[in-house]
């Protein structure tokens, strides 16, 4: 009977130990993908970086159309019939 419950004890101890390797490298190759991840973010200051230039564009793109449009004002239809008199 001794025998049978160290057999027993032996056999789930190897189990269990099989099972926490098991676990450790799972947990281990889950590190290597959030690390993987996490190299290809953007940290905050790269990230407001790029928005600062994003907005510099945008206000350069904002004054040339506002020079486009007030350089040549619309022309009514009824402009043109004066025009050609």
């Amino acid at each position: 009977m001794a025998s049978a419950m160290l057999g027993w004890g032996s056999f789930t101890w190897r189990r269990a130990e099989l099972a926490m390797t098991m676990a450790q490298e799972a947990q281990d190759q889950a590190d290597k993908l959030e690390l993987k991840l996490a190299e290809s973010y953007l940290t905050k200051d790269e990230f407001n970086m790029q928005m600062d230039r994003l907005m510099l564009t945008l206000d350069r793109l904002e004054m040339k159309i506002d020079g486009i449009t007030q350089v040549q004002p619309l022309r009514r239809r009824s402009d043109w019939s004066r025009s050609t008199d």
